[in-house]
């Protein structure tokens, strides 16, 4: 007899996800009503990575050293098929080239991890090369550069050096402008006073 707490439609499995095979169904996408979408998948496109491991007279050897980043992609061996489980960048941190042993930092989860070079890729795990650090062009923070391409440098004579500052031969204000100025200033301070306190 069936349970009257569960509904049957929630139990049921899409009948497109029966016919495929267990590797398969782990990168699929349902969309709301549950039915699978085509064209989308969970597991991203790791192909054009570089692999992390060489072989060199039957020793797999890592291409990789301490401090490092590299991506594995993991599959479930348990289950039949081994589908995909996740696909993780890490730090190494550790590297034990008798066992194979890793150890690793994961900076998106902020967990330690462990892996094998050796066992792993047996059971199936791809281990790859990450991309180098400003690989994608991220925007950097700060304002940006003037494109100075278009204006002509300035020329200069032959040993001399380009110095900072106001350029020879320009000279100061008279101490006499100067005051005028600040007179100037100050009558325009006061009329501003004036008109505020009229309002």
């Amino acid at each position: 007899m069936a349970d009257p707490t569960v509904d049957e439609d929630e139990v049921k499995m899409p009948e497109a996800l029966l016919s495929r095979e267990p590797s398969q169904i782990s990168s699929i996408v349902l969309d709301e009503t549950g039915s699978p979408v085509e064209g989308l998948s969970r597991k991203p496109d790791t192909d054009w990575l570089e692999p992390a491991l060489a072989t060199h007279e039957g020793v797999t050897v890592p291409l990789f050293n301490t401090g490092d980043r590299i991506v594995i992609e993991r599959y479930c061996h348990q289950l039949a098929g081994s589908p995909w489980l996740d696909t993780q960048t890490y730090q190494v941190d550790s590297i034990d080239d008798e066992t194979g042993d890793l150890c690793l930092w994961n900076p998106d989860l902020l967990q330690r991890a462990m892996g094998n070079f050796l066992t792993g890729p047996s059971r199936g795990d791809k281990y790859l090369l990450a991309p180098v650090k400003g690989f994608t062009s991220k925007r950097k923070r700060g304002r940006p550069r003037k494109d100075q391409a278009g204006k002509p440098a300035d020329p200069l004579p032959a040993g001399a050096k380009k110095g900072r500052g106001r350029p020879k031969g320009s000279k100061n204000r008279s101490k006499e402008v100067i005051a005028q100025e600040k007179l100037a200033r100050r009558e325009e301070l006061k009329g501003s006073k004036q008109k505020r306190g009229k309002r």
